[in-house]
């Protein structure tokens, strides 16, 4: 069990997924149940979880935690904003 770090991506990420496609993640393996509803959901992950929303919470973006959660999940080069790249972040809660 546990989640992958393409899953802890598409969990964290505000990108959209054909984004998250674009920059190689396989979303069929990623979200292998994904009844398209706009919600992102435990049973998307996993058809044994409940189809219950997954609230994602981190640290502030000042934190050494939150640049090193970013450094290892989120896409290196979104992270520092290379050009032509798009930030990623986590969604507001």
């Amino acid at each position: 069990g546990g989640l992958t770090l393409a899953q802890l991506r598409w969990i964290f990420t505000d990108l959209p997924d054909s984004s998250l496609e674009q920059d190689g993640l396989d979303m069929a393996s990623v979200v292998p149940n994904d009844d398209w509803d706009g919600v992102k959901e435990w049973s998307d992950l996993d058809p044994t979880c409940p189809e219950s929303p997954v609230n994602p919470y981190g640290p502030g973006s000042k934190s050494g935690t939150a640049d090193f959660f970013r450094s290892i999940v989120f896409c290196p080069e979104r992270v520092h904003r290379s050009s032509g790249c798009h930030p990623e972040g986590f969604p507001h809660c």
